[in-house]
């Protein structure tokens, strides 16, 4: 069982759009929250998404950070 950095906060955020801004990095990043949630709002195409995954994985340091996808049509 991998264990995850002792400052990784047990939280899972979402962001504002379908680009990761520049305050979100810098908040993900000082948070470093378990992982992300993305809502309709996120999803535009599936190459954006490979981007927005990217980056917010990105923004904490670890590639394996789970994502999450809400699927109750909610914007």
């Amino acid at each position: 069982m991998k264990t995850l950095p002792a400052d990784t906060s047990a939280v899972i955020f979402g962001c504002e759009g379908p680009v990761l801004s520049d305050w979100e990095r810098d908040f993900f990043a000082d948070a470093n929250p378990f992982g992300f949630i993305l809502f309709k709002r996120n999803c535009e195409t599936p190459e954006q998404l490979r981007h927005l995954t990217y980056d917010l994985r990105e923004a904490i340091g670890r590639e394996d950070a789970p994502i999450l996808v809400d699927q109750e049509g909610a914007a």
